[in-house]
């Protein structure tokens, strides 16, 4: 099973035709939020989390949740152009970053 997600930081107008209603919604919120009530049935242990830019301050604490659910890769693409907390992973036991 995959989550995509979309980063809607500028999100189109909203309009009958489309849910776009999450000004605050990243890739990494997004993804989750596509999973429903899927979200705890996930076998996290066997999940790759990938993201294209370093998760913000809100996306990482999105992925700490599931990393409480059982989360342990994740792929950060990209974090030349922005520098999100990564940090923070680094005091989760057992995560493997990418």
């Amino acid at each position: 099973q995959v989550a995509l997600g979309n980063n809607n930081r500028i999100p189109p107008p909203a309009s009958e035709d489309n849910d776009f209603g999450y000004p605050t919604d990243h890739g990494e919120t997004s993804a989750i939020r596509a999973m429903g009530s899927e979200w705890d049935k996930v076998d996290w242990a066997n999940t790759v989390f990938a993201t294209t830019l370093s998760p913000c301050v809100m996306c990482t604490r999105t992925i700490q949740a599931a990393y409480g659910l059982g989360l342990r890769s994740l792929v950060i693409a990209e974090s030349d152009s922005f520098k999100g907390p990564e940090d923070q992973f680094d005091s989760m036991a057992g995560m493997r970053i990418v």
